[in-house]
């Protein structure tokens, strides 16, 4: 079993955070685009909608902004 990672240590998922708290919300295209970039497990994705929703961070539809 592998060691888990900080997921909030990856660049790519820290730019998801930052854009988030700016706005207080994230296009779920946006956060879908930048998660491929990233080698994620199932699990590892929940975890990175969690810590989002946990930051204040919504995620949301284009169609309801």
């Amino acid at each position: 079993m592998q060691p888990q990672r900080d997921l909030r240590d990856i660049e790519e998922i820290q730019e998801l955070f930052e854009a988030g708290q700016e706005t207080g919300t994230l296009e779920s295209s946006e956060v879908l685009d930048l998660l491929q970039e990233v080698d994620l497990s199932t699990d590892e994705i929940q975890q990175v909608y969690g810590l989002l929703r946990e930051h204040g961070v919504e995620v949301v539809d284009a169609e309801f902004l």
